[in-house]
């Protein structure tokens, strides 16, 4: 079996329950309501690796929308998940969980700010990668 990457995030709920609690339990993604991680460590990491996910894709759509009042709404939401976000993510500091989220194997397998990827990290309880990607933008 290939081995997959934490940068990965699996796009389609659970086949089985329908979930899309998923978490990396080093070598694939798992369902967390069908295999619950145990730690509750690495479920809160997880937690915030989703959001991150989840609060990109609303970026995406909120900046596709047109002005209006769906737009004004959907940013309201977005702005109050973002905060439900860097909450998770102070547990994560008060907790000594300091690594970047995409570590893998000693490797960081997805960069913080990525223009390949069109992806960026709404929190991190690291911000040394963070900084270090955004001055290699500012020197591109």
């Amino acid at each position: 079996m290939e081995k997959q990457s934490i940068a990965i995030f699996p796009p389609d709920p659970c086949p089985v329950c329908k979930s899309t609690d998923w978490w990396f339990n080093g070598t694939s993604w798992v369902c967390g309501r069908c295999h619950p991680p145990g730690d509750p460590k690495i479920e809160l990491k997880f937690r915030v690796i989703k959001g991150n996910h989840k609060l990109f894709k609303a970026h995406q759509q909120i900046i596709a929308m047109g002005p209006g009042e769906a737009r004004e709404k959907a940013l309201d939401q977005y702005l109050a998940a973002l905060e439900v976000l860097k909450d998770l993510n102070r547990q994560m500091k008060e907790l000594s969980m300091t690594e970047c989220l995409y570590i893998q194997d000693n490797k960081k397998v997805r960069k913080c700010l990525s223009q390949e990827e069109k992806f960026f990290c709404h929190v991190c309880p690291n911000s040394y990668w963070w900084e270090k990607e955004l001055m290699e933008l500012a020197h591109d």
